[in-house]
């Protein structure tokens, strides 16, 4: 989670040091592409290593046989596999991302969401 935090911070940094650039009239678009498709990389990157992070979280409740049900932590382990490998089809073959994204990383997010949730209302600890 923390490797996903710091590649937002990168795409931050290099977005806000670009757009001074992009304010001018005269900029050339082949720099606006570079910066964009490192944004897109970086963005895939960063979340890659947060499904990595749901998964990993979910292998830690399962192991720590507290109060989560064990549906819960399997789930946190299949959405966060499915979310990663949604990232991977999507390196891989970017037209598809359209489609696979939504579709691999919907539930991760969701799992995400659900344990806030969870958490915030103390029903969780």
């Amino acid at each position: 989670m923390f490797v996903a935090l710091a590649a937002w911070i990168l795409i931050l940094a290099s977005e806000l040091t670009i757009l001074p650039i992009l304010g001018n009239k005269g900029t050339d678009v082949k720099v606006w592409e570079a910066v964009f498709s490192f944004g897109l990389l970086s963005g895939y990157f960063g979340f890659a290593c947060s499904w990595i992070g749901v998964f990993c979280y979910g292998m830690a409740m399962k192991q720590s046989g507290g109060t989560f049900p064990k549906w819960f932590s399997a789930s946190a382990r299949w959405s966060g596999l499915l979310a990663f490998f949604g990232i991977i089809i999507t390196c891989l073959h970017f037209d598809f991302g359209y489609f696979v994204i939504p579709v691999t990383a919907g539930s991760a997010f969701l799992w995400t969401v659900w344990l806030a949730i969870l958490l915030l209302s103390g029903r969780m600890h």
